[in-house]
């Protein structure tokens, strides 16, 4: 499964998940990861009931003492699942949820992920301000705990946000991205930096750079 996921051949890595987490041989701590894989999978190719379903079968497995991070984690994920399901209110309430239980804990790729989607949800909001600023941050935890993954979505965020608040500061952050994505061979991401960088040009009638991603 994780070989399938890491050429980006989304639909075969999917029901190996699934077989893996039927078999009933993997430890709880696996069986959430894989869970949480599973619903990133689902999400990738647009299943977003299954991975709602997958969010939270990892949230109900996380639940256990000692797993805060965990489950705040799993709770971010969650949260962009009711987002691309169209529950919107659901997901910024769900998100703000997420991040409130990382305020004190310390560094971690868990607290990057929460807070990456959270900038993620608010450029999307189109709350422009809110989204530069969580994302930085994201970006900032991302970077201190090697998660790269993180760290190319927060500057996604960013990137995409500056369009309308900064346009000359736009692109230098989601390039950052596109490269981060491509190094991770994240196909989905490195898509999402290209379309952003191109619309985001057009939007501000920067056709000439527009053109050109």
């Amino acid at each position: 499964a994780d070989g399938a996921r890491r050429v980006g051949a989304h639909r075969s890595a999917a029901p190996q998940y699934e077989r893996a987490l039927a078999s009933g041989a993997l430890a709880d701590s696996a069986a959430a990861t894989a869970w949480e894989q599973l619903a990133r999978e689902c999400s990738a190719f647009a299943d977003d009931a299954g991975a709602l379903r997958a969010c939270e079968a990892a949230r109900a497995i996380w639940r256990r003492p000692g797993s805060a991070d965990d489950e705040g984690r799993a709770l971010a994920l969650l949260a962009r699942v009711l987002r691309d399901r169209g529950h919107g209110s659901d997901a910024h309430a769900t998100i703000r949820e997420a991040i409130e239980r990382f305020r004190d804990r310390p560094d971690s790729p868990a607290k990057a992920v929460a807070l990456s989607i959270g900038a993620l949800l608010l450029m999307l909001a189109r709350q422009g301000d809110e989204a530069v600023e969580l994302g930085w941050r994201a970006a900032g935890v991302a970077a201190r705990t090697g998660d790269d993954r993180s760290l190319a979505s927060a500057l996604n965020a960013v990137g995409s946000s500056l369009w309308l608040l900064d346009p000359g500061a736009a692109q230098e952050p989601l390039v950052r991205s596109r490269d981060i994505a491509a190094r991770l061979g994240d196909d989905i991401s490195v898509a999402s930096a290209l379309i952003n960088l191109g619309s985001g040009a057009g939007e501000t009638r920067e056709y000439p750079t527009a053109e050109r991603w």
